[in-house]
């Protein structure tokens, strides 16, 4: 029994085994081939897509930007337009004050020589005003008159005091409104360019990661190419009758190869 299997395998060895493998060989080395191209597709097309989210965030990140930039730009206008408004209402103010300043300087010069004029009538009482001196009574009368019309005048001055104090703290918030608005303004306009710069940066990125997948997906594109390529070899191989045969010879190959026992 030993030699008969003894004697099948040597028959094996020395008219199939050479053909067995070489068939065998080229068919395992292109399957194996195969399987290789096929690993590399499937990780390209998980880079795909690994890069195509990028793309979105990316893509999303350029839109939120774009639309700060639009909200930013309107500020700006906003805030401008609110300047001029200040502006306008500053000038205009500070001429009204100034014509102000003007009058009530020139209306305290004259009340003070009324003041001073009325002052010594009001302790002299001298007899060339035109007063009834004959009797006391009118004398009385007299500087309660003018005493009364200082009080006026004084009344009068105090107004003008306080209106011109009103209008110049009027003046100094509005200033202050103004320097506010300069300083919004300018921390709108550097952060419309930190914004544009952001976003020249994210559009280099965005293009970069188009460009890298434009790659990826050439290079999946040709490893698919070479894939069916290869299926249609290995393919052919199969249907090939002497590399089927070899194939039939291996498995038969296999099977006496299990029934041989020690």
């Amino acid at each position: 029994v030993y030699l008969k299997y003894l004697f099948f395998i040597a028959l094996f060895v020395i008219f199939l085994l050479p053909s067995f493998f070489s068939y065998a060989d080229l068919f395992s080395k292109k399957q194996k081939e195969l399987e290789v191209i096929e690993e590399r597709i499937d990780s390209r097309v998980q880079d795909s897509k690994e890069l195509e989210k990028k793309d979105k965030a990316v893509s999303s990140d350029i839109r939120k930007i774009q639309e700060a930039l639009v909200r930013s730009a309107k500020l700006v206008q906003d805030g401008e337009i609110e300047l001029n408004l200040i502006e306008g209402k500053i000038n205009k103010e500070s001429e009204a004050l100034q014509e102000r300043r003007q009058s009530i300087v020139s209306s305290r010069k004259t009340i003070s020589q009324i003041f001073a004029a009325l002052e010594r009538i009001a302790i002299e009482s001298p007899s060339r005003l035109i007063f009834y001196h004959d009797r006391p009574i009118n004398k009385i009368h007299g500087m309660i008159v003018m005493r009364s019309y200082l009080r006026t005048l004084r009344e009068r001055v105090s107004s003008l005091n306080s209106n011109f104090e009103k209008v110049t703290v009027m003046l100094d918030n509005m200033s202050v409104q103004k320097d506010q608005l300069i300083k919004n303004l300018k921390s709108f306009d550097s952060r419309r360019e930190e914004l544009k710069s952001l976003l020249e940066e994210k559009s280099v990125l965005s293009q970069k990661l188009n460009i890298e997948r434009g790659k990826v997906t050439q290079k999946t594109t040709e490893l698919r190419d070479d894939a069916e390529s290869l299926e249609r070899l290995i393919q052919s191989l199969q249907n090939k009758p002497t590399i089927k045969k070899s194939l039939d010879k291996q498995s038969n190959f296999k099977i006496a190869m299990k029934t041989v026992t020690p």
